[in-house]
Protein backbone atom coordinates (compact mmCIF):
# COMPACT_ATOMS: atom_id res chain seq x y z
CA UNK A 1 0.00 0.00 0.00
CA UNK A 2 1.22 3.83 -1.15
CA UNK A 3 0.66 6.30 1.65
CA UNK A 4 0.64 9.61 0.10
CA UNK A 5 0.65 14.07 1.06
CA UNK A 6 -1.23 15.84 -1.22
CA UNK A 7 -1.83 19.03 0.07
CA UNK A 8 -2.91 21.58 -3.09
CA UNK A 9 -0.53 24.16 -3.25
CA UNK A 10 1.31 24.25 -0.05
CA UNK A 11 4.35 21.53 0.63
CA UNK A 12 3.70 17.96 0.67
CA UNK A 13 5.22 16.39 3.96
CA UNK A 14 5.64 13.18 5.78
CA UNK A 15 6.07 13.16 9.28
CA UNK A 16 7.08 10.04 11.16
CA UNK A 17 7.15 10.22 15.03
CA UNK A 18 9.74 7.90 16.60
CA UNK A 19 8.23 5.98 20.19
CA UNK A 20 11.59 7.43 21.89
CA UNK A 21 14.63 9.66 21.06
CA UNK A 22 17.03 8.15 18.78
CA UNK A 23 20.61 8.90 17.44
CA UNK A 24 19.30 8.94 13.47
CA UNK A 25 22.36 7.78 11.26
CA UNK A 26 20.49 7.40 7.92
CA UNK A 27 16.91 7.13 6.19
CA UNK A 28 16.20 5.53 3.38
CA UNK A 29 12.98 6.09 0.92
CA UNK A 30 11.92 3.65 -0.93
CA UNK A 31 8.88 4.31 -3.78
CA UNK A 32 8.96 2.11 -7.31
CA UNK A 33 12.43 0.37 -7.43
CA UNK A 34 14.16 3.89 -6.73
CA UNK A 35 15.85 4.66 -3.42
CA UNK A 36 17.10 7.64 -1.69
CA UNK A 37 19.12 8.13 1.06
CA UNK A 38 19.93 10.60 4.11
CA UNK A 39 23.02 10.15 6.24
CA UNK A 40 22.95 12.41 9.46
CA UNK A 41 25.69 14.10 11.13
CA UNK A 42 25.64 15.63 14.53
CA UNK A 43 23.29 18.73 13.39
CA UNK A 44 21.89 18.08 9.88
CA UNK A 45 20.49 15.04 7.54
CA UNK A 46 21.00 16.93 4.59
CA UNK A 47 23.70 14.81 2.45
CA UNK A 48 21.44 13.03 -0.12
CA UNK A 49 22.39 10.11 -2.74
CA UNK A 50 20.24 8.33 -5.54
CA UNK A 51 17.70 9.71 -7.69
CA UNK A 52 15.76 12.81 -7.99
CA UNK A 53 17.51 13.70 -4.07
CA UNK A 54 16.83 17.68 -5.17
CA UNK A 55 13.44 17.28 -5.18
CA UNK A 56 13.28 15.85 -1.16
CA UNK A 57 14.28 17.53 2.53
CA UNK A 58 14.87 15.83 5.58
CA UNK A 59 15.10 16.66 8.90
CA UNK A 60 15.17 14.87 12.37
CA UNK A 61 14.55 16.84 15.31
CA UNK A 62 12.75 16.52 19.13
CA UNK A 63 9.47 17.20 18.98
CA UNK A 64 8.30 21.04 20.08
CA UNK A 65 8.84 21.78 23.82
CA UNK A 66 11.35 18.82 23.69
CA UNK A 67 15.07 18.38 24.76
CA UNK A 68 17.66 15.90 23.49
CA UNK A 69 18.73 13.85 26.39
CA UNK A 70 21.22 11.16 24.44
CA UNK A 71 24.66 12.81 24.36
CA UNK A 72 25.72 13.82 21.00
CA UNK A 73 27.51 11.93 18.22
CA UNK A 74 29.28 13.39 15.19
CA UNK A 75 27.87 10.46 12.98
CA UNK A 76 24.15 10.51 14.12
CA UNK A 77 21.25 13.22 14.91
CA UNK A 78 19.34 13.09 17.99
CA UNK A 79 16.12 13.17 17.62
CA UNK A 80 12.14 11.68 17.87
CA UNK A 81 10.54 13.18 14.19
CA UNK A 82 11.53 12.84 11.40
CA UNK A 83 9.70 15.11 8.39
CA UNK A 84 10.82 14.06 4.70
CA UNK A 85 9.22 17.20 2.71
CA UNK A 86 9.05 17.47 -1.19
CA UNK A 87 10.58 20.48 -2.28
CA UNK A 88 10.59 20.96 -5.68
CA UNK A 89 7.68 20.65 -7.60
CA UNK A 90 8.78 21.57 -11.16
CA UNK A 91 10.66 18.70 -11.88
CA UNK A 92 7.70 16.55 -11.11
CA UNK A 93 5.07 17.50 -13.61
CA UNK A 94 3.17 14.71 -13.28
CA UNK A 95 2.18 14.97 -9.52
CA UNK A 96 3.52 18.33 -8.68
CA UNK A 97 1.46 18.61 -5.34
CA UNK A 98 2.05 14.99 -4.41
CA UNK A 99 4.82 13.03 -2.15
CA UNK A 100 4.03 8.97 -2.38
CA UNK A 101 6.37 6.69 -0.75
CA UNK A 102 6.58 2.92 -0.39
CA UNK A 103 8.64 2.32 2.61
CA UNK A 104 11.04 4.83 4.63
CA UNK A 105 14.10 2.97 6.88
CA UNK A 106 15.10 4.74 9.92
CA UNK A 107 18.55 3.42 10.93
CA UNK A 108 19.64 4.59 14.15
CA UNK A 109 21.24 4.05 17.49
CA UNK A 110 19.20 4.15 20.90
CA UNK A 111 20.74 4.99 23.87
CA UNK A 112 20.99 2.12 26.93
CA UNK A 113 19.94 3.44 30.73
CA UNK A 114 23.54 2.95 32.06
CA UNK A 115 26.15 5.67 33.10
CA UNK A 116 28.13 4.24 29.59
CA UNK A 117 25.71 5.69 27.30
CA UNK A 118 26.19 2.50 25.22
CA UNK A 119 24.94 2.38 22.06
CA UNK A 120 22.81 -0.12 20.04
CA UNK A 121 22.14 -0.42 16.54
CA UNK A 122 18.74 -1.50 15.03
CA UNK A 123 16.46 -0.49 11.87
CA UNK A 124 13.14 0.77 11.98
CA UNK A 125 11.14 -0.54 9.02
CA UNK A 126 8.33 1.50 8.14
CA UNK A 127 5.79 -0.10 5.82
CA UNK A 128 3.36 2.43 4.29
Amino acid sequence: MDTHSDTGVVKSWLKLTLGEEHCVEKVEMRYEGSSRYWTCTQQYCSHCEGYFCNLYSLTVSMRLGESSTLPAASDCKNGNTVILEKIDRFLNLINPYTLTVKELLVFGKRGKDDLRFEFEKYPYYILL
